[in-house]
């Protein structure tokens, strides 16, 4: 694991792998509930949106992913053209849900 994060109502946590995947888990148990596959490197940063409803993921192979937690599957993929996401600099900060479309920032040192 490389990171984790907590959904706001810290039912659940979700985990930035080596194996390449993002992991859900169960807070209160430490049950893991399901692996989400699609990146093709290590994963290294994970973001829940404020209604806990999706989920960010990114790496340096320059994408960030989007998941929906409700239906448990990939419903979004984003390439980043600059240098927002290298070995330096490859963490997601902040995501936003907007009624209409989600809004990922990242940003790193």
């Amino acid at each position: 694991v490389y990171s984790a994060s907590f959904s706001s109502d810290d039912q659940l946590i979700a985990t930035a792998s080596w194996d390449h995947s993002v992991r859900l888990w169960n807070a209160q148990t430490g049950n893991e509930l399901r692996t989400l596959k699609g990146h093709t490197i290590w994963v290294n940063s994970v973001c829940f949106s404020p209604g806990n409803t999706r989920l960010a993921s990114a790496r340096c192979d320059k994408t960030i992913r989007l998941w929906d937690l409700r239906h448990l599957h990939q419903v979004g993929m984003c390439l980043i053209r600059d240098r927002a996401l290298t070995e330096s600099s490859n963490e997601l900060r902040r995501s936003h849900q907007h009624p209409r479309r989600v809004l990922i920032g990242s940003a790193g040192a």
